[in-house]
């Protein structure tokens, strides 16, 4: 492979890198009522809303919507809460 194909490879390489998204990673955690973890998983989302919107199904599936929980992202910030 000469000079001129491997930098022309490398540049299509870094385009479709940068051209597919990459989804945040949320943590999303239910609670009992006396603090004990009831469910404790990560969500994939492509934004805060969709992070929050998919914790909130997977609480409804779980029957879990009536506890506590929340949704925060991998960087720390909460996004959903139910107290």
């Amino acid at each position: 492979m000469n000079k001129k194909t491997f930098h022309s490879k490398m540049n299509m390489y870094s385009f479709l890198e940068g051209s597919c998204s990459k989804m945040a990673k949320y943590f999303l955690t239910a609670y009992s009522k006396s603090g004990e973890h009831l469910l404790n998983e990560i969500i994939e989302a492509d934004s805060d809303n969709e992070a929050s919107d998919k914790g909130k199904e997977r609480l409804d599936a779980e029957s879990l919507s009536a506890n506590p929980s929340r949704v925060v992202r991998s960087s720390g910030g909460l996004v959903h809460f139910h107290p």
